[in-house]
Formats: C-alpha cells, sequence, structure tokens
C-alpha cells in the first residue's frame, strides 16, 4: 500500500477512542483516517517507517499546514482506538503476530509484520476477510517499544544491525563492513556474538564504543564465539564484556 493522499472513513471498533488535540508540524497535510506520530520535536505529522516518531492515535480531520510553521494549526485525533489498517505486501501481518507482541508502521495507512525503523503503531487484533489489520493504536503501547522488538537477529550480509534487538548474531562471508546505531535509550543492553562464517570471516562493525573512557569506533569479530556485551549511555555503546572483539 501507499500513504493516504485523500480522507478515508475511519473504520473502528464502536466505544471506542479517547479524543485529543495536538499541534502540526511544519509543511505538513494530515488527511482524515490516517494514522499519525508524534516528530522528535513533538508535533504532530502523517505516521511513517522514519526513526524517531511515536504514533499516537488516528486523525479525524483533514488539517493542511503545508504553509504553516510548527503549531500553527492543531488536529483532532482518537486515541486507545481500534482501527483498521492496510496489510503490507512485502513484510505481511500474519495470524502469528496477532496479540504476539507490536506490528510496525509501513506509512500512515499500512502495518507491517517487521521492524524497519522500530515505528510502532500497535497491537495488531484481527485479520479480517478482506485482508486488512484491525489494530488496537495507543501512545502507551508505543512508548518503550525497544524493550519488547523482536529480540533476536542474524546478519550474514554487510548491513546495519538493528537497534532494537537484544542479541545480534553474526556469521558473515569473507570480510564484511556492518554498522551498529545509535541506542534507542540510555541503559539499552545490546549483545553482538559472532556465530560463524567461511573464508576467514571478519565482521568489521562501525559504531561508538567506549571502553572505560577510551573511545574507539570500530570492533572486529574474527572467529566464532567472539562477543561484546554492550550499555548504551546515551553518546557511546559503553563495553561492559570483550571476548576476543578487536576494538581501534
Amino acid at each position: 500500500m501507499t500513504a493516504q493522499a485523500a480522507d478515508r472513513k475511519n473504520v473502528t471498533v464502536a466505544g471506542s477512542g479517547r479524543e485529543r488535540v495536538g499541534l502540526v508540524a511544519a509543511s505538513t497535510k494530515i488527511y482524515k483516517g490516517s494514522i499519525i506520530a508524534k516528530n522528535t520535536s513533538g508535533y504532530l505529522v502523517p505516521a511513517a517507517d522514519t526513526l524517531g516518531l511515536r504514533v499516537v492515535g488516528v486523525a479525524q480531520e483533514q488539517i493542511d499546514n503545508t504553509s504553516g510553521a510548527d503549531g500553527a494549526l492543531k488536529v483532532k485525533y482518537l486515541t486507545d482506538v481500534t482501527v483498521k489498517v492496510a496489510n503490507d505486501g512485502s513484510s505481511p501481518v500474519a495470524q502469528a503476530n496477532l496479540y504476539a507482541g507490536p506490528v510496525y508502521i509501513k506509512d500512515d495507512n499500512t502495518v507491517q509484520a517487521a521492524s524497519g525503523n522500530g515505528v510502532v503503531a500497535g497491537i495488531a487484533e484481527s485479520i479480517e476477510l478482506d485482508a486488512t489489520i484491525m489494530v488496537f493504536v495507543a501512545p502507551e503501547e508505543t512508548l518503550g517499544a525497544e524493550l519488547f522488538a523482536a529480540g533476536v537477529e542474524t546478519i550474514t550480509t554487510a548491513t546495519a544491525l538493528s537497534a532494537f534487538t537484544r542479541l545480534s548474531m553474526v556469521s558473515p562471508t569473507g570480510t564484511m563492513a556492518m554498522t551498529l546505531p545509535s541506542g534507542k535509550y540510555k541503559g539499552q543492553l545490546k549483545t553482538i556474538r559472532m556465530i560463524g562464517g567461511s573464508s576467514i570471516p571478519v565482521a568489521n562493525i562501525a559504531g561508538a564504543y567506549n571502553t572505560d573512557g577510551a573511545a574507539t569506533t570500530s570492533a572486529a569479530f574474527n572467529a566464532a564465539a567472539d562477543q561484546l556485551d554492550l550499555c548504551w549511555n546515551g553518546t557511546a555503546w559503553q563495553v561492559l564484556n570483550n571476548v576476543s572483539v578487536t576494538l581501534s
């Protein structure tokens, strides 16, 4: 699916929801029936798979602030509401995802099963006959989402590790450049462990590391069982334990 380009009728569970009003971001148009989120400055925008957004509810009216500054206009929205949205074709929400943790935003009209940038839409409650998804949307479901996002990932290609998974297991082919994004909140724990690979594997993972005051920007994992146990301190990943990883 694609983001909304026109108003749509809200399909919600009868009697659910609380009405709220919020300030709209600059240069932003919000369509009625779209899922909306607060950006990092606290203003409302159409929900998107953009790092840092927090879903708050469903717009109850169209507001066009494309020519206005931050907060120039307000929008009414429902929160704590179950709403019907589209299901993403590339990472579809399946039966196993119902009431099994969060589903994630693809755009302001679509949810997906896998976390792109960790923007939680809410909890999937049912899959309808027309293949749409009924999702419970509430800010309480999106705050602290990093704590219950998918816990384990296995990385086999030159790519970025997830900022949301608790454990990243790397298994490179040859020498591969990877990256570790910044943490999402102070105190976030992260473990990276090499579980194997082939052809003299080396995983070079770029990131902000700190070992008792010594800052480094690269971690080289050279063999199975190499491991880093980390904690985000707000500016860097503090190394709590290092098993045979070369930091430089």
